[in-house]
């Protein structure tokens, strides 16, 4: 759901001070930056605990890469009633293997975890002899030490060298079904490919590597490819290429060269599929995402968020048809192909449909056809949560194309209650009131044993979430929690709530702000983005944002993560007061914390982004910015950009140019500290979550009816680009 509410107009490394204070108001705090999060376990979320059925056997292979791992033999060991453990040896016919990869069931674990319920194998390279007999064991402790080993045996076949045709999976080195060929040495002289179809089917981008193994590191792949359909030497090759295909469909691919002396040459391989490229049944159409884990952190139920170009006769309703799904065989709720949904929101849908600008008339200046360079477009906005081991890659579909779909229904614990601006927003983490008048974070609940309530509520708005914020005398200082009933738009779903406020700030015209609080469900924090933009050339005593405010009924102290990766910790009760600033720390400080000892919480700010810029290219007005903490009859913290006002010559008035622009990403994590050796492991884990997210990148299949030649932009200046076969330019009719 998405609601617009108009009422106003919106037009569009720091110096490190430290405040005079006694070195005794600095708490004992031998706390070390560490990430105590267990990375043992290596179950997903995915899974719901039943056992997963699994065979014990030695599979052999042609030799072949896991992304950056050579492989050529896949270890499969059943499920027993065992604890988790960490593999610790592999040995093959008695002999240490000196490197080796763990899967728990589809799931790659880099850290060597394995999870028995799911099914374990281990997968190396073997270098393994024909009809032979092969012991593979393997060998490790739980966490409460106990040995495990486990042993699979198996006979190695005979070695074919000649072709062959596979019917591949989504994966990491190709994020979408696609055919592997294979032609072995014997079977052909060195010649240059010309064409290559799959029932009569041409295909246009091929992946042709000078080897038979499918897939391999970025690098390994740039090293094999032969870009020029040149085919040197005779040690096989290969042929990777995206396809859809039927259960039973036979498949053959017709490869045609000629070799340096002029010899037609054509080669074939055939197979038939014993199972659909389907994702979902009854949706036509799926896009893979590739997402990596690079930071070595769990990840569960993080939001992935998608902006995806859709050709528009593909789709129908998105708000009902999309889908996301990730394969993973044996799970529990996997459907027929192996695949289980996973829950997934769109949040905006936009339409381009131009027909004038599609039918220009626009024609090759050198062939004088017509050339098709537009195409309707749905394009769609959506999020979904991804649960992922530290370092693995997954690929998830997103299936589209089902006309006949309803809108799904996810339960989450994610719930809003009211209407407009002054909602509250809860999830099993914390319950937050947004002030009626600008949606401002007013309270914070933080669910526990027992629950605990912070709030600010002392002076004029109450608010807790202060700023962007400017004083330009003579008029008055004002905050965006000062707003009354600024535009906004909300967006919610199960997964996601999202409200947005932009407008002036109250009572200037010169400066204008943005402030969107972003609400997850699963997740502990709120993500807060924010931008301030100057008008107009004004001088100020204050210029402010980021400014968070607590009364003193639960929190006393102050942490934060200094600039050598330490946790210092501040005692407020002992500090200067007002307006004396009790502490001030660089303004692009990590994270920083009010907590409270006694009663075992603290609300963080951890800082993803931040960035100062000026729209025309002046300066940016900055002074020096820093982070200050004040204690007065409240508690506050605040990143003053331009703050004269904070210092001991609070009389200055100082410039900020027009264009000036101040953006900040911060999340505020309401938190419990945790029990063992560092109370602030929680915020220190989603610190390195929040700054180092999961990489996401897009691999949709190309539509048929986009041209097969490239088409030059639209260009101030005609220039050839190189490019073989292009439409080379327009002509556009005269009316």
């Amino acid at each position: 759901m998405k609601t617009k509410i108009k009422n106003s107009t919106f037009m569009p490394i720091a110096l490190f001070t430290m405040a005079a204070i006694g070195m005794a108001a600095f708490m004992g705090c031998a706390v070390q930056s560490a990430d105590t999060f267990d990375l043992r376990y290596p179950q997903p979320l995915y899974y719901p605990g039943e056992k997963v059925p699994a065979t014990t056997d030695v599979q052999f292979q042609a030799f072949s890469y896991d992304q950056n791992f050579p492989y050529d033999l896949v270890a499969h060991f059943g499920t027993e009633d065992l604890d988790d453990f960490e593999v610790q040896q592999v040995t093959i016919n008695g002999h240490p293997v000196q490197d080796f990869l763990v899967y728990n069931g589809s799931i790659k674990n880099l850290l060597r975890r394995a999870a028995p319920i799911m099914g374990v194998s281990v997968r190396f390279l073997s270098r393994w002899e024909p009809e032979t007999e092969y012991t593979v064991e393997i060998s490790g402790k739980t966490p409460g030490g106990k040995a495990v080993q486990l042993a699979a045996s198996g006979t190695s076949p005979q070695k074919n060298s000649g072709s062959g045709l596979s019917f591949q999976y989504p994966a990491a080195t190709y994020p979408y079904f696609y055919i592997h060929c294979s032609f072995g040495p014997e079977s052909y002289k060195p010649f240059t490919i010309e064409s290559i179809t799959a029932n009569g089917e041409e295909i246009l981008n091929p992946r042709i590597l000078n080897s038979q193994s499918a897939g391999g590191r970025p690098e390994q792949i740039r090293a094999l490819q032969a870009n020029d359909g040149i085919i040197k030497e005779n040690r096989g090759f290969s042929i990777d290429f995206p396809f859809q295909w039927k259960a039973d469909e036979e498949i053959e691919v017709v490869v045609t060269g000629k070799t340096e002396a002029g010899e037609s040459q054509k080669l074939q391989a055939k197979a038939k599929a014993t199972w659909a490229s389907v994702v979902l049944d009854g949706w036509k159409h799926s896009g893979g995402i590739l997402v990596q884990e690079t930071a070595g952190v769990e990840r569960s139920g993080e939001p992935v968020k998608l902006m995806l170009g859709i050709v528009a006769e593909d789709i129908g309703d998105p708000y009902k048809e999309i889908r996301v799904a990730t394969r993973i065989p044996g799970h529990p709720n996997a459907n027929s192909f192996g695949f289980v949904e996973v829950p997934c929101q769109v949040t905006h849908v936009t339409d381009w449909n131009d027909p004038k600008l599609m039918n220009s008339g626009e024609k090759d200046i050198e062939t004088g056809k017509p050339i098709r360079r537009y195409m309707p477009t749905k394009t769609v906005e959506l999020v979904f949560l991804a649960t992922m081991q530290a370092y693995e890659e997954r690929v998830f579909m997103v299936c589209y194309g089902n006309s006949n779909a309803e809108a799904a229904k996810y339960e989450s614990d994610l719930h809003i209650e009211g209407r407009g601006l002054g909602q509250s927003v809860s999830n099993d983490y914390y319950k937050i009131g947004l002030a009626k008048n600008s949606a401002a974070v007013e309270t914070v609940l933080v669910r526990g044993e027992p629950d605990v309530l912070l709030e600010h509520k002392i002076e004029t708005n109450g608010a807790v979430q202060w700023n962007p914020g400017v004083y330009s005398p003579p008029e008055p200082w004002v905050h965006a929690s000062d707003w009354e009933n600024p535009e906004y738009e909300i967006t919610t779903g199960p997964l996601m709530h999202r409200i947005s406020r932009y407008a002036n700030l109250p009572f200037v015209k010169h400066t204008a702000a943005q402030v969107t609080n972003e609400f997850y469900a699963d997740q502990p924090y709120v993500r807060i983005e924010s931008v301030m933009q100057v008008k107009e050339d004004i001088f100020v005593q204050a210029l402010r944002n980021g400014e968070i405010v607590f009364n003193h009924a639960v929190l006393d102290e102050f942490v934060w993560m200094d600039e050598r990766g330490k946790i210092q910790c501040l005692d407020l009760n002992t500090v200067k007061k007002h307006p004396i600033h009790a502490l001030e720390v660089p303004a692009d400080t990590p994270w920083i914390a009010f907590i409270s000892r006694k009663h075992g919480v603290g609300f963080a700010n951890i800082n993803i982004d931040y960035t100062n810029v000026n729209l025309y290219g002046d300066p940016v007005s900055q002074a020096q910015p820093y982070i200050y903490v004040q204690v007065g009859p409240w508690i506050y913290w605040s990143r003053g950009l331009v703050y004269p006002f904070g210092h001991a010559n609070f009389t200055r008035m100082m410039p900020v140019r027009k264009g000036s622009v101040y953006c900040e990403t911060n999340a505020y994590l309401p938190f419990h500290l945790d029990s063992g050796p560092n109370p602030f492991a929680t915020v220190e884990r989603y610190h390195k979550i929040l700054t180092q997210p999961l990489l996401v990148s897009e691999h949709i299949p190309q539509h048929p009816e986009t041209p097969k030649n490239w088409i030059m932009p639209l260009l101030t200046a005609p220039f050839d680009e190189g490019v073989d076969g292009a439409h080379s330019a327009r002509e556009v009719p005269k009316e």
